[in-house]
């Protein structure tokens, strides 16, 4: 049966984390996002619609600017036309855990969309005024470097240094955010919640480093929330983990099989991976997984969500549509019948037949899980169904 978008919207409303549903998304309400290459949006999601870019516009202009009213006036709307295709998409695939709204539902009440009692204000922040916070962003997430180690087979080098030398052979990207970033961010410090930092590879990122010290030294209250592939916690970077006190990791991790988290996180070693996520559990640091299914590791998710279950992580699904920036002449693929080189495999789930489709979504049916693991399974499901209806199998 087919659904309107409309229709769609308020059937992922209802399984939302709020309660108050002011606009279809809070991102540009609470958050910005800052890309290496020094353009800044709402979201990692929304690369299209941009609000500023560092070094050309201060923060808080943008923070205040008349784009991101746009973009928030637009959301109020539910309008995902301002760049939120990706999340669109989701929710027309009824894919409804992989929508990156929900991130950002937990801090929804600090949005001045949410028109919260002042009892309810008052209790979880009695010195602060409504004001206070409403004049900044609680949430930054950073992107501000591709520095990393790894050459994943689902990556590109936009996202990885490792793989734009060595895979694509192109010059590095030069990250614009300096000292003076640092110190424009600053005075955004006491008033955040949380502070995401991916990658890359955010251990690897120097300018990271200086940004941590600056959280512990303003406001060690932050939530610092680090996505991490967990084969660089060295000395240096176990030092920041143990004394951030509200550092909480996502682990990117495809597989819990050597052989197989090998072949997909290439340049990578299993046994330091292992190693590293044992004390991570060990001093209550780890939170999630951020997992990729893909063709490679399709049959061992219910082992990564067994896990997450025993030792009590979220987990999450990552959709694949192919190789991040897309397939490459020459390495994903070769128009010349002599080509010699080794081509990286095909890693999309959406790619493999409506027959393989049908039996991969058998395998995840007779498998059971409870609470958010039982959800986030069935939203995985929901997609590979409806990859495989528009391949023409039905099933009932």
């Amino acid at each position: 049966m087919d659904f309107s978008l409309e229709q769609q919207i308020k059937e992922f409303k209802k399984q939302r984390n709020t309660a108050k549903n002011a606009t279809i998304c809070y991102a540009p309400s609470i958050s910005l996002n800052f890309d290496q290459s020094g353009d800044i949006t709402a979201c990692c999601f929304n690369r299209s619609f941009v609000l500023g870019r560092y070094p050309d516009n201060q923060l808080m202009d943008i923070w205040e600017g008349e784009k991101i009213k746009r973009l928030r006036e637009a959301l109020e709307n539910d309008d995902l036309s301002l760049g939120c295709q990706q999340c669109e998409r989701y929710i027309k695939n009824m894919n409804f855990e992989g929508v990156l709204i929900r991130h950002f539902d937990d801090h929804a009440p600090l949005s001045p969309l949410w028109k919260e009692k002042e009892k309810w204000w008052k209790h979880t922040f009695p010195s602060k005024s409504k004001k206070d916070f409403f004049a900044y962003p609680v949430m930054f997430e950073f992107e501000l470097s591709n520095q990393c180690n790894l050459e994943c087979i689902m990556c590109g080098g936009k996202w990885s240094s490792a793989i734009r030398k060595n895979r694509e052979n192109q010059s590095a990207i030069k990250s614009p955010y300096d000292e003076n970033f640092v110190g424009q961010i600053r005075p955004f410090l006491p008033h955040l919640k949380r502070a995401n930092f991916l990658g890359g590879e955010p251990f690897l990122i120097h300018v990271y480093q200086d940004i941590w010290q600056d959280i512990l030294d303003i406001n060690p209250s932050i939530e610092v929330a680090i996505t991490s592939n967990g084969t660089v916690l060295n000395p240096r970077a176990r030092k920041i983990v143990e004394q951030l006190p509200n550092c909480k990791i996502t682990l990117s991790i495809d597989s819990l099989q050597k052989d197989t988290w090998e072949n997909i996180r290439r340049n990578g070693k299993f046994d330091i991976l292992k190693s590293n996520l044992e004390w991570l559990i060990s001093i209550g640091k780890v939170k999630s997984f951020s997992v990729c299914p893909m063709i490679q590791n399709r049959y061992e998710i219910p082992e990564i969500i067994q896990f997450c279950v025993d030792y009590d992580l979220d987990i999450y699904f990552n959709t694949v549509n192919g190789p991040l920036g897309g397939k490459i002449e020459g390495i994903h693929y070769s128009l010349d019948s002599n080509h010699k080189e080794e081509l990286l495999p095909e890693v999309a789930l959406s790619t493999l037949s409506e027959n393989e489709l049908l039996e991969l979504e058998k395998f995840y049916l007779a498998h059971s899980f409870k609470g958010k693991y039982k959800k986030a399974l069935n939203s995985l499901i929901f997609q590979i169904e409806n990859w495989r209806i528009k391949k023409g199998v039905y099933v009932g």
